[in-house]
Parts: structure tokens; C-alpha cells; sequence
């Protein structure tokens, strides 16, 4: 992993997590907004994209993740808190979580 891509996530207090994929350009043959850059991230991770959850805070660079099936959670920004959800019905919701609904599933079996 290239170094300023560690150096965010401790920055942002993320660097201890167990995560299955971390997208970066030297692996990545495409970026945000394309739709192909989420479905490639689903392949490296050996999930269908629909077990995928994007988490992010811009609607015009994370948006299209839905257009691969995803499911999005958008931070809100400008004063307002807690998060949106971008799907058929958009709904607030309290909390978010990162990753896969794999992962998660290993979480709770204990198999890191």
C-alpha cells in the first residue's frame, strides 16, 4: 500500500482495522465516478457488489456505486449530521458500517 494512503488512515484513525480492501491507483485500473471502479473493488474482493456497502460523502463520486447494485451511505455535510442513504426510498439512518456483508459475517463467526 502506497505510504499517503497509510498515513490517511491513521490520520483518520482507521489504520488498526482488519480491512479486506483498501483501493488505491497502483491497483485500481479505473477511479471514482465510474461505475467500474466499484464493480472492480466487489472482484478484488470476491463479492457481488450487491454485498457491498460504499461508504462515503459525495453523491456525484460515490453515487454510482448504485449503479452496480451497491448499496451507498453518504455522510451529510454542511452542518447537518448523521447519514443518507441513497436507494430506491432514501431514508436517514443513525450509524454506518464499512466493508462487506462477508466480512461482517466472519466478524460474528470469529474468523478474521
Amino acid at each position: 500500500m502506497p505510504e499517503v494512503v497509510e498515513l490517511r488512515l491513521r490520520w483518520a484513525g482507521l489504520s488498526d482495522l482488519p480491512w479486506d480492501l483498501v483501493t488505491h491507483s497502483e491497483i485500481m485500473h479505473t477511479c471514482k465516478p465510474h461505475a467500474a471502479y466499484f464493480s472492480e473493488a466487489a472482484t478484488q474482493l470476491g463479492v457481488e457488489p450487491h454485498a457491498c456497502l460504499m461508504v462515503g460523502d459525495d453523491p456525484l463520486q460515490d453515487g454510482p456505486a448504485r449503479q452496480v447494485g451497491m448499496d451507498v451511505l453518504l455522510r451529510r455535510t454542511a452542518g447537518t449530521s448523521g447519514w443518507l442513504r441513497l436507494s430506491d426510498v432514501s431514508a436517514t439512518v443513525a450509524g454506518g458500517a464499512i466493508g462487506t456483508r462477508q466480512t461482517d459475517r466472519r466478524r460474528r463467526e470469529g474468523d478474521r
